[in-house]
């Protein structure tokens, strides 16, 4: 079953026994006219000004089912790590940036055991919805051949999406389960 808890600094969700717990982080960039506009701002006009843009960071988890995860993607600095990351976000990064115009960047932040589990940092100025994000790695894993995406297991959030759960989530099989003895009471009554 599942049971978010939100707060100011992030949600927790409870899926079949796992705990997610996700980090919400608002990033403030600031970007200054360059040197040329500057120039031409200050000939005009006494202050340059500049612009705040706040991109919202949303956590994307998947695995990679068959590859063989070692303990040098433990370590960011290693080579193994930056060769997968590098690869994760060369691959994924057009799917995000022809889906969403709001998409700023894609980071690859972890890699841990289980096959490979990959977690990636992707940031946007206004955040697509969660089953949105989710399809766009549900739409690529067929189109990669670098490495291999798990669509049963895509979090978004800490979220399960739509695309990731293939009916198999916690809740989907609460309602199997409550429906199937809904059919079987009267049965049960009678007998």
């Amino acid at each position: 079953m599942t049971a978010p808890v939100n707060t100011s600094a992030g949600s927790v969700t409870f899926v079949d026994g796992t705990i997610f717990v996700t980090r919400i982080e608002t990033t403030t960039t600031t970007i200054s006219p360059t040197t040329q506009q500057a120039a031409t701002q200050a000939a005009s006009t006494p202050t340059p000004t500049t612009t705040e843009v706040t991109l919202v960071n949303v956590r994307v988890v998947f695995r990679s089912v068959g590859e063989t995860f070692t303990a040098a993607l433990l370590n960011p600095s290693s080579e193994a790590f930056r060769v997968r990351a590098t690869t994760i976000q060369s691959e994924l990064q057009p799917f995000y940036q022809r889906a969403f115009n709001s998409f700023k960047s894609l980071q690859v932040v972890a890699f841990r055991n289980g096959s490979i589990v990959n977690t990636l940092d992707t940031k946007f100025t206004v955040a697509p919805s969660i089953e949105d994000i989710g399809n766009v790695l549900l739409n690529a894993a067929g189109n990669i051949t670098a490495f291999n995406i798990d669509t049963s297991s895509i979090l978004v959030n800490g979220i399960e999406t739509q695309s990731g759960a293939s009916g198999s989530s916690g809740i989907n099989k609460s309602c199997a389960f409550i429906t199937s003895l809904m059919a079987l009471l009267p049965w049960l009554l009678v007998s």
